[in-house]
């Protein structure tokens, strides 16, 4: 987060800088982010200078003070809520003298927490310049209908638009709630594959707030059945393989689709939902 909102020479802004979004709790002090500063920041920036390093905001930051490419007439960046600061300014400095710069945003779908102003990285937002949109594409009306009491109540911001759900015009079947053990919910996810999915030609996706671990035992069930599956967790491509049978966690099946979909083991454990109803990751 500090390294992703400022530049390297403008490091010490941290210790002043006001966080927005977070709720309540934690607040992290003058003193505590002095120690964040001289005790990880600093000997990690160091590290990486001793050993010849560049990691993801050094990138971003070589592009934001060096021009490496362009200048580019016409930019389009989507999934915007998850840049950083240093990426928006990467952006900013390969545009064109006369350009057309366009962010596509919904910070409802944010996964990594930025926080940083539109003023910092020197973009300018006033309300002629930002369209909202708000038809639901993607969704069937019975899933409209479905999410409509799981998402109301949300805590929203500028970036942030709730979809139309009236402007759905396909339809499917309604989402079914499994209420039970997660042995039942995977003899459930078992028996349904088994009757209703042609694994030639149709895709499932099995996820899970967290991933690794908690797929230990339904992936020994899916062994002994032999239905064959692929982890795509953090994986930035899809592994080889004729398996159409995809586990994930919630964050990296972001922005896929699946001909079936099913969302195990939402509990307390692995979604806490006792956070301040302001913070930000909610």
């Amino acid at each position: 987060y500090v390294m992703g909102r400022f530049m390297p020479d403008d490091l010490e802004l941290y210790l002043t800088v006001r966080r927005d979004g977070r709720g309540t709790s934690p607040r992290v002090e003058r003193s505590i982010r002095e120690s964040i500063l001289n005790q990880i920041i600093h000997p990690y920036l160091e590290w990486k200078m001793r050993e010849g390093l560049m990691d993801w905001n050094d990138l971003a930051v070589a592009l934001a003070q060096e021009t490496y490419a362009g200048p580019y007439d016409i930019v389009i960046t989507d999934e915007t809520q998850d840049l950083s600061a240093n990426q928006i300014r990467a952006i900013r400095n390969h545009l064109a003298p006369q350009h057309s710069l366009t962010f596509v945003i919904d910070t409802a779908q944010r996964i990594y927490a930025r926080g940083f102003t539109w003023t910092e990285t020197g973009i300018t937002v006033r309300p002629e310049n930002i369209k909202q949109l708000t038809r639901n594409y993607r969704n069937t009306v019975e899933i409209a209908r479905f999410a409509i009491p799981l998402i109301r109540g949300i805590p929203a911001d500028d970036d942030f638009t709730v979809p139309d759900f009236t402007k759905c015009d396909r339809h499917g079947p309604t989402p079914k709630i499994l209420k039970g053990r997660f042995r039942g919910q995977t003899d459930f996810v078992i028996r349904y594959i088994r009757d209703n999915v042609d694994l030639e030609t149709e895709s499932v996706a099995i996820l899970h707030p967290l991933g690794g671990g908690w797929f230990s035992y339904i992936k020994s069930r899916f062994d002994e059945t032999g239905l064959e599956y692929v982890d795509i967790s953090r994986e930035d491509e899809w592994p080889d393989g004729d398996e159409n049978i995809a586990f994930s966690t919630l964050s990296s099946s972001k922005g896929l689709e699946f001909d079936h979909v099913f969302i195990l083991g939402l509990d307390a454990q692995a979604m806490p939902n006792d956070m301040d109803e302001d913070y930000e990751q909610l």
